[in-house]
């Protein structure tokens, strides 16, 4: 299950949750206007992706990596902006 949380910039609050198994199969998502279903796959023991879809169309597309060591997370999230430009972030989490 992963449940995402987004306060914008007006600080409207939304929260999106999607269930599914690492299958790589298409799951229903809750919450986010421009998600319909999202589908999830391991790729390695500390390595899944994810692909959010709108009626069939991949729109973002995340990478989560945990460190060997189980402290850090590096999450690559890519997506298109309004002018179809290749977006890319990278956030950088460490157990506390």
């Amino acid at each position: 299950k992963i449940t995402t949380e987004t306060i914008d910039a007006q600080g409207k609050r939304s929260v999106s949750t999607v269930n599914g198994t690492l299958d790589g199969k298409d799951s229903p998502v809750t919450g986010d206007p421009n998600v319909d279903t999202a589908s999830l796959k391991r790729d390695d023991a500390n390595t899944t992706e994810s692909q959010n879809k709108k009626s069939g169309r991949i729109t973002s597309f995340f990478r989560r990596i945990v460190s060997r060591d189980k402290k850090m997370m590096t999450v690559t999230k890519t997506e298109n902006n309004p002018q179809g430009e290749a977006i890319v972030d990278i956030e950088i989490f460490d157990r506390i």
